[in-house]
């Protein structure tokens, strides 16, 4: 796997030699851009049994099966997708390598302080918050010409387990000319922040994917002293619990502080972006992989 994509990008590299040797000897002979498939096979794809850091907090050993991208290539990969990338945070991206790859997920780390967990979860309270600022934003994705999305219940309802410190839920959402989509969010608390993690896919799949989902989330853990049960009193607390996490309460701090520009009025959080680049080209990126992976 890993030496198809070395593959890949040494030809890349080899063909723009050979293009600019061309092009120097006949000005008139220009060589075609890259197409979004080989800038895609021409990333940096780690694989198992790789042991990746994840920011300076975390590090992914990677499971059989499972691939990851980090920095810089995984912001290639999501400006690809028409997706802004903040520059004051670290991406990481992980996908199936199976043939019929359809989802992937993307991670970060926000340094938002220690997420007290014994808050209760009304999820319906939840929702109709979301719905309200889902409403909200609408003209503003309608104005700058990006697909509507009508987010219309829960794919999952949260949960969290105190014992690995993991919250997960998933809302569904509407996509304006037809289709849905739904985005598993699960978020891995730790001592002075929090792993945030959004997984892709298709209503349809999202059941039978979530196994691989979290076979290689497992992979993840806090480093020595960053995980949850390393509090101590001192430490920075969070501005808001459990529910503030599913509600957007980090996505309301970073609309403040303009990570997003298209949603300066609007509290949108990062899966809702991130699915935007998943209804513009999903169909292309599964194509591109079925054929990738059939020749591996």
């Amino acid at each position: 796997m890993r030496k198809i994509m070395r593959l890949s990008w040494l030809s890349l590299v080899c063909l723009a030699a050979i293009s600019g040797s061309a092009s120097a000897q006949s000005p008139s002979t220009t060589s075609p851009p890259a197409t979004p498939q080989q800038q895609l096979a021409a990333l940096h794809w780690l694989g198992a049994p790789a042991l990746a850091p994840v920011g300076n907090t975390g590090q992914m050993a990677l499971q059989p099966g499972i691939m990851m991208l980090a920095p810089p290539d995984s912001d290639k990969f999501l400006r690809l997708q028409g997706n802004p990338v903040r520059r004051d945070a670290q991406f990481y991206v992980i996908a199936p390598t199976a043939r019929h790859m359809a989802w992937f997920a993307v991670m970060n780390y926000e340094a938002i302080g220690h997420v007290l967990d014994q808050q209760k979860i009304d999820a319906a309270k939840i929702l109709a918050a979301e719905q309200r600022n889902n409403k909200r934003s609408i003209a503003t994705r309608e104005r700058d010409h990006l697909p509507v999305l009508t987010l219309t219940g829960w794919g999952m309802q949260p949960h969290y387990d105190a014992t690995t410190h993991r919250l997960e839920w998933a809302f569904t959402y509407d996509v304006s000319g037809g289709g849905s989509v739904e985005n598993m969010n699960t978020r891995i608390l730790g001592r002075l922040g929090v792993l945030h993690i959004v997984m892709v896919d298709a209503p349809s799949r999202l059941q039978s994917d979530l196994p691989a989902f979290d076979s290689a989330m497992n992979g993840f853990r806090f480093t020595a002293g960053q995980r949850y049960t390393d509090f101590k009193k001192g430490d920075k607390l969070a501005k808001f619990g459990l529910a503030g996490l599913i509600a957007g309460g980090a996505a309301a701090v970073a609309v403040k502080t303009g990570l997003f520009a298209l949603a300066i009025k609007a509290i949108l959080s990062f899966s809702k972006i991130i699915i935007v680049g998943l209804v513009a080209v999903g169909a292309a990126f599964r194509r591109f992989f079925a054929r990738l992976f059939r020749r591996s």
